[in-house]
């Protein structure tokens, strides 16, 4: 695409300068009361900008060629869309977010922190939670990294007022 807009360019702006390279064509184009020839100038955009580079306009008369002036067109800059994840953080390795521009082939990367440690991949009972004492387990990640996590104590079951496992009172639970 860019190639083309470049030949576009190029070849635009050499049909101007060759359309009056003979004084006669000038001439009978465009002439003023006194036989003299008058310029009508147009703007073409012999360079376009990218997002890096400066373009150029030039502002050139359709008859004779003759340029009256040559302007920058500032770079675009570059337009990026959103970041997506390319690689997820694991507890091993960082991932990956990316982005590209919307107008070239430039692109930007970040880095996603290394993730902790889930020890809730799999968790091995060491000791029982009951409704009175908390438990001990051994949390595992899925890396195989392991960890003694503690196990939450477990609701009291009342039937006819008293906790069917530890005998609880049930108005006695104010925990």
């Amino acid at each position: 695409m860019k190639k083309l807009t470049k030949l576009f360019a190029i070849l635009v702006a050499a049909f101007i300068l060759t359309t009056c390279a003979f004084a006669s064509a000038c001439a009978d184009s465009s002439t003023s009361s006194t036989g003299e020839h008058v310029c009508e100038y147009v703007s073409i955009i012999t360079k376009p900008a990218t997002c890096t580079e400066n373009g150029e306009e030039t502002i050139a008369c359709t008859y004779c060629g003759e340029v009256l002036e040559t302007n920058t067109i500032p770079a675009t800059g570059h337009e990026f869309g959103e970041w997506y994840q390319t690689k997820p953080a694991t507890c091993k390795e960082e991932g990956e977010l990316y982005k590209d521009c919307k107008n070239c082939d430039f692109f930007d990367t970040r880095m996603i922190p290394v993730a902790d440690h889930d020890y809730t991949y799999y968790v091995q009972v060491i000791d029982e939670a009951t409704c009175t004492e908390e438990g001990l387990g051994m949390g595992n990640c899925s890396c195989g990294a392991k960890k003694e996590v503690v196990l939450e104590k477990l609701e009291h079951e009342y039937e006819d007022g008293f906790c069917l496992n530890c005998g609880l009172p049930e108005e006695t639970d104010k925990e």
